[in-house]
């Protein structure tokens, strides 16, 4: 045995831990992402909304100095990226990255800035920030992923159980079974297994030894019989012989060596024609 039966067990259960685990692993991934995405656009909104009425007299008045503060302090948030504010006339433009690093792929989320001169409330530029697309594990606090660590650990924990469950129950009592009987067929000698459990294992292990024990009294019986038979054959006072299908002698009873003088090694194996005189050769092939 190659241990297919081990191998067989472990791809099952690892498909089994593929299909269920790993999709229900990656919803509650998605689910996470999708809320921690749905609270940081919240939060940008929120960032967004506050700074665009805080911006208004300073991109009117085109007071660059005070803008960038004002974008140096957005920027300072840990969700925020960067910052544009322009306004509508081209004459001011305020870029702050964090970190001084720009990066392809943000998603942006842009407010109008207005301002409520005398002619009333109008939109005088746009304050455009940048975010990074929160990740799937990005979004995991430390206790989720303290529980997923605990998940992990516990799924971990049963594939090694059932592994040494099947090891110890299956295949080790499947071995020693192999063994038996290898042994028996290279020896020639009934080996028994050496397995005692209540299950199902257990029982296979005790029929198999029950069959060796039978075979082993049947064996002997058939050996006594034998010479019981072989006994028989050579006390019997009368000259008796035996022929293979090719004529050969098979055998001879002792009272036939008493009688002929021939020993037992001289005619065991010859063409039995051998020892008929020439004289009844013809009969002898005609009978």
């Amino acid at each position: 045995m190659k241990r297919s039966v081990e191998s067989r067990f472990i791809t099952i259960v690892s498909g089994a831990l593929l299909g269920v685990v790993v999709p229900l692993f990656t919803l509650f991934l998605a689910l996470s992402s999708q809320q921690a995405a749905a609270t940081l656009r919240s939060h940008v909104e929120i960032l967004l909304s506050t700074n665009a009425k805080a911006l208004g007299k300073s991109v009117w008045d085109l007071d660059e100095e005070t803008v960038r503060q004002t974008v140096l302090t957005i920027v300072a948030d840990p969700a925020v990226h960067s910052v544009r504010v322009d306004d509508r006339l081209g004459k001011l433009r305020v870029m702050v990255a964090d970190r001084g690093l720009l990066k392809f792929g943000l998603e942006s989320l842009s407010l109008p800035i207005s301002y409520k001169a005398l002619q009333g409330q109008k939109e005088i530029g746009d304050i455009t920030v940048f975010v990074e697309e929160p990740g799937w594990f990005a979004a995991l606090h430390e206790t989720e992923v303290a529980f997923i660590f605990i998940f992990i650990f516990a799924v971990l924990t049963m594939f090694l159980t059932a592994l040494v469950g099947n090891r110890l129950m299956v295949i080790t009592p499947l071995m020693r079974l192999t063994a038996a009987i290898e042994a028996t067929r290279k020896l020639g000698s009934r080996h028994h297994v050496d397995w005692q459990s209540n299950d199902e294992m257990g029982q296979l292990a005790a029929s198999f030894n029950e069959m060796q024990i039978q075979l082993e009294r049947d064996e002997r019986d058939l050996k006594q019989a034998h010479q019981q038979a072989t006994e028989i054959y050579n006390r019997t006072p009368a000259m008796l012989f035996s022929l293979d299908q090719d004529d050969l002698v098979a055998a001879v009873s002792d009272y036939w060596l008493l009688a002929t003088g021939y020993s037992r090694e001289d005619v065991v194996g010859r063409p039995f024609i051998d020892l008929v005189v020439p004289a009844d050769h013809a009969a002898f092939a005609g009978r």
